[in-house]
């Protein structure tokens, strides 16, 4: 029991909103991802789909966090440059 949990408690903290540089998330990371987990269950869907779309879930997540850590960089150094 309890195998094959990895990927689940991964894509919990990266939709919760824990940053790969540091930070907080929130607890609807993982109640997200167990509504979506159940949901699939329901639906019938395989285990291998399954996997594939937590996956791609991930794989959204971290594009968003880079994307917008990259904004609050770009801004910041943009704001720094501007007071000198």
């Amino acid at each position: 029991m309890g195998a094959d949990t990895e990927l689940d408690a991964i894509a919990a903290v990266v939709i919760g909103g824990t940053s790969f540089e540091g930070g907080k998330g929130t607890i609807l990371g993982c109640l997200l991802i167990t509504v979506i987990a159940n949901s699939m269950n329901h639906l019938g869907i395989t285990y291998f789909w399954q996997r594939v779309v937590k996956g791609i879930i991930i794989l959204i997540a971290v594009f968003i966090d880079d994307t917008v850590s990259k904004r609050e960089k770009r801004r910041m150094l943009s704001a720094a440059g501007g007071e000198s």
